[in-house]
C-alpha cells in the first residue's frame, strides 16, 4: 500500500497537534470513521461563539460562514491542477439553514430538521 497507508495516521496526528495548541474547547474536530471505508469529507463551518456543540441546532445557532472548494494546495496542485477555495459569509437565514443541514447530514443525521 506504500506511503498512502500512513496518510490517515499523519492527518490524525496533525489534527491532534493543532487541537493541543489551541485553548481547550475552542475548536471541535470530528473525524469520519466507518470500518472498511475510505470516504471522507472536509469542511469548515463557523458558528456564533455562544453555540453549543450539539445537533440539531436551533435557528439562532446556525453556521454563518463556510469554506468551499479544494484544500489540496500541494506541489502537484500548484503546477498540474486547478484548485480553488472560497469563503462564504452570510446572514441570510435560508442559506444558514442549508449549511446547518449539510453539517447535520455529515454528522450522521438526515439533515432535514428545521429545528
Amino acid at each position: 500500500r506504500g506511503l498512502s497507508f500512513w496518510i490517515p495516521a499523519a492527518y490524525a496526528s496533525a489534527g491532534a497537534d493543532l487541537l493541543a495548541s489551541l485553548p481547550a474547547g475552542s475548536v471541535t474536530m470530528r473525524e469520519y470513521c466507518r470500518p472498511g471505508w475510505t470516504f471522507h469529507s472536509k469542511g469548515i463551518w463557523l458558528y456564533p461563539p455562544d453555540s453549543d456543540k450539539t445537533f440539531p441546532r436551533s435557528s439562532d445557532r446556525l453556521p454563518w460562514a463556510t469554506v468551499c472548494g479544494s484544500s489540496n494546495f500541494s506541489q502537484r496542485s500548484s503546477f498540474r491542477d486547478l484548485e480553488l477555495s472560497c469563503f462564504i459569509e452570510t446572514g441570510e437565514e435560508e442559506l444558514r439553514k442549508d449549511m446547518g443541514k449539510e453539517v447535520e447530514a455529515l454528522m450522521g443525521g438526515d439533515g432535514d430538521s428545521d429545528s
